[in-house]
């Protein structure tokens, strides 16, 4: 009798392992021609070239591509990725061909290319089918795409799961068991082939709510909840339908909206006892307003409690709420108006603001760089100025990159130091004012063949530290003087 049963079981593992394996067939088969390899090179500051490698979808005829925006660095600027190759791997002898950058998305974590060079066998480029994402359920079981190690010549790899949850709060994402799947950030499809989604590391969900939706789907199933049965990586996949509006218009560079305000708080039970609050009221603490921002200009302040957002209550009781209402925020359009009511003290307080135009970030601040000089310096951004405690209209150039055995690396400038004067000279603004400003100082200087010249920085907190950076320049030459 337990022969039987052996044997039984055994037949059913076999019939679920060839179950499993004729799934994966049809899923590869579907996503074969769609499926592909992206590579590029980000050069680097002393201009070698690094590879990297990832794997995208084919989304449109017109030869759109979806990657993982995770493998372009959020501080690297877009001129700094080039060499951007296609390589059709679901081929046989898979053609490679050239594309272009059009679009990341910091918040989806997913960047767009179009291939720009035609096929030489003429055919047309075929786009994933996209399945009907109401349809799908907890419990289904979905596949993720992604490429083995090059020693295979990029081989296409598939791993299985189940989706677990589909969550709304803090976002719009999907849960999803199976540790391969979003390894790969590659796309994510039914058992049909059908694309749902992308593999995102999404640090919105951390690993603590993946364990949780795993114990609740776990629990509905009347399975163990045995702690260490589960996984304790977030595995998340981004709906397609998040791709919309970027890939209505990928080339359109998009504004993002923002109040200025930072360091946020759930009103807790605890933090509404102590405001003197009923304990299920909610609402977002503000821990600092920006200067010069929306929320400033309307007059919000410190220690104020968002508890309104047009007319709606902000119940906000804990790390999820917040996260919801600042994804809620960012819908909103530059210039549109939104209605807050505050909790100061006992009072209650309505005002009105306009969203604005979220600040340049690093890679988007442009830069210039001296090759004579070794020295590549930035217009400084809004959150150079936060991080420091420097005023708005703080003047200077940002330090970005000092090459090493350049002059002003041999007397002693650094990556992170704020130019602000050069000789007698101190810098007008921060923006591209600044920069015709410094260039035309150093083109005078090559012109002179000036040796010796002093560049001022600041460095640390409220620009209390400074340097003074003595050159001795060898413009004949071009090169540095010998280190002592």
């Amino acid at each position: 009798m337990k022969a039987l049963l052996s044997v039984a079981a055994a037949l059913y593992i076999l019939a679920a392992v060839a179950q499993a394996a004729t799934e994966a067939g049809v899923v590869l088969e579907k996503l074969r021609p769609s499926v592909v390899e992206v590579n590029f090179a980000q050069i680097a500051e002393n201009d070698s070239h690094i590879p990297k490698k990832g794997v995208g979808a084919i989304v449109s005829e017109e030869g759109l591509v979806v990657f993982s925006g995770d493998l372009l660095p959020r501080s690297v600027p877009d001129d700094r990725f080039a060499e951007f190759k296609v390589k059709l791997v679901g081929e046989e002898n898979p053609p490679e061909l050239a594309a272009e950058l059009l679009q990341r998305d910091e918040d989806l974590h997913t960047a767009v290319l179009r291939i720009t060079e035609k096929r030489k066998d003429g055919k047309p480029f075929i786009p994933v089918a996209v399945a009907d994402a109401a349809a799908l359920q907890p419990g289904e079981k979905i596949f993720g795409v992604g490429l083995l190690p090059a020693t295979y010549q990029s081989a296409l790899n598939i791993g299985d799961g189940l989706l677990i949850r589909k969550t709304e709060k803090p976002q719009h994402l999907w849960v999803i068991s199976g540790g391969v799947v979003v390894a790969m950030y590659g796309p994510v499809t039914n058992a049909k082939g059908e694309v749902i989604g992308f593999g995102v590391n999404d640090p919105l969900f951390d690993s603590a709510g993946y364990a949780r939706a795993q114990q609740e789907y776990m629990r509905s199933r009347g399975q163990s909840t045995n702690p260490n049965d589960l996984f304790q990586r977030a595995n998340v996949v981004l709906p397609y339908s998040r791709l919309a509006d970027l890939l209505k218009d990928p080339s359109k560079q998009r504004k993002r909206s923002w109040i200025g305000v930072s360091d946020l708080q759930p009103m807790t039970k605890d933090l509404a006892t102590v405001l003197g609050q009923a304990e299920d009221r909610g609402g977002v603490i503000v821990g600092r307003v920006l200067e010069g921002q929306p929320a400033e200009k309307a007059g919000i302040k410190a220690e104020d409690v968002i508890v309104k957002l047009n007319g709606e209550d902000v119940k906000v009781k804990d790390e999820t709420g917040l996260r919801t209402f600042q994804e809620r925020l960012k819908k909103f359009d530059v210039g549109t108006k939104v209605k807050l009511t505050l909790l100061r003290g006992k009072e209650e307080k309505d005002l009105e603001l306009s969203m604005g135009d979220k600040p340049k970030e690093e890679n988007e601040a442009v830069r210039f760089e001296d090759k004579d000089l070794g020295l590549l310096v930035r217009e400084l951004v809004y959150y150079d100025m936060l991080s420091r405690d420097l005023p708005a209209d703080f003047a200077g150039l940002f330090v970005h990159y000092v090459k090493p055995g350049s002059w002003p690396e041999l007397g002693g400038m650094r990556a992170g130091d704020i130019l602000v004067k050069v000789d007698d000279v101190e810098l007008k603004g921060n923006d591209a004012k600044a920069f015709e400003q410094f260039k035309q100082i150093i083109a005078g200087y090559k012109e002179q063949k000036k040796k010796n010249f002093v560049f001022y920085v600041s460095r640390g907190k409220k620009g209390q530290n400074s340097a003074i950076i003595k050159l001795e320049a060898d413009w004949e030459e071009g090169k540095p003087p010998a280190k002592p």
